[in-house]
């Protein structure tokens, strides 16, 4: 197909257990006017057979076959390669289980041209298919200005920055379509964990208006196993404070708000965890130019309170304050 409407873009690494579900789901949407690129990213048990087993049977599939480079590196290849009006990401553990969603959500940028970004409902499952987490329930516990009806419900840019939540799964590509054109200058960074997050950031600014559905679903496939739930680490630390830098920038700039409490807590809690281990000279540097830059009004009376003694001294003083009183890092956090 030269110009299909959607172009479905699936990494795919060691997941030969999941990998026919996931594409047996896709085959079987409603909405049949797309392209599948299957990026084979040197996986090396069966998956690259699989992926040219399917190409082989429907002229709509696309497989390409390339040394390991990480997830980041996989998607940016399809993305170069893509036909698409429009661009969504599946992961290739995951399935889309309703078989109307992809057609649910084209039917929004079809009646609204005016959109740029389609989000749909997901579910987090275990390996055996229980439910964990419903998206729709999230948006409920933590009021966030979507509306869950049967109509789509359009919020803009700023609206969305305030809902996202860097380094968990609302902040994904899945779940989501976009127009082509919000990539052109877009990739994901490689070599890095918390990518999905870390390249939101840069999409929200581009976004005019966004849509979000109750109609289809997504399931997330929870892996315990996988890079961003394995034991804590240093360089995983670092990762996240790196995104929560990127995010607290894109919202300062288009809101005005920032997440520097955040960092702060971030920072304060791999300190108690790893204390001389980790170096946070550089972060707080960061955090104090950042607020000397922006000015004090971006932290209120805390940005007077760190300007007078600054973020590593006020770390440390939360540090002695929580030992103080029996306090500890709790590992989840991380």
């Amino acid at each position: 197909m030269l110009h299909p409407e959607l172009t479905i873009i699936i990494p795919v690494y060691k997941v030969e257990d999941y990998l026919d579900r996931c594409i047996k789901s896709v085959l079987q949407q409603t909405f049949s006017d797309w392209e599948l690129i299957l990026v084979d990213d040197g996986s090396p048990d069966q998956c690259g057979k699989i992926c040219d087993r399917y190409a082989g049977e429907d002229r709509r599939i696309r497989v390409l076959h390339t040394s390991n480079g990480g997830q980041s590196r996989a998607r940016n290849l399809a993305l170069d390669l893509a036909h698409g009006r429009f661009i969504t990401f599946v992961d290739a553990d995951d399935y889309i289980l309703d078989k109307q969603t992809l057609e649910y959500a084209m039917n929004v940028f079809e009646e609204n041209p005016h959109v740029d970004m389609v989000t749909f409902p997901h579910i987090c499952v275990d390996s055996d298919g229980n439910e964990i987490l419903d998206s729709q329930d999230v948006f409920k516990e933590e009021q966030s200005p979507v509306l869950i009806s049967d109509k789509a419900y359009f919020i803009s840019h700023l609206d969305l920055i305030k809902t996202i939540q860097p380094c968990y799964i609302v902040s994904t590509p899945w779940a989501k379509i976009f127009r082509k054109e919000l990539w052109e200058e877009i990739r994901f960074p490689e070599g890095m964990i918390f990518e999905d997050a870390y390249v939101l950031c840069d999409i929200i600014p581009l976004l005019k208006t966004v849509a979000f559905t109750n109609k289809g679903c997504y399931y997330y496939n929870y892996n315990p196993s996988s890079s961003l739930r394995q034991a804590v680490s240093k360089e995983r630390f670092f990762y996240r404070i790196n995104v929560l830098l990127h995010y607290n920038e894109a919202l300062f700039n288009l809101t005005g708000n920032n997440c520097i409490p955040d960092l702060i807590y971030y920072l304060v809690q791999g300190k108690h965890h790893w204390g001389n281990e980790v170096d946070i000279t550089s972060v707080c540097n960061q955090i104090d130019n950042m607020i000397k830059m922006k000015g004090m009004a971006i932290m209120g009376k805390s940005g007077m309170f760190i300007k007078i003694i600054g973020t590593k001294n006020l770390v440390l003083l939360k540090i002695l304050y929580d030992r103080l009183k029996g306090k500890s890092a709790d590992l989840h956090d991380f």
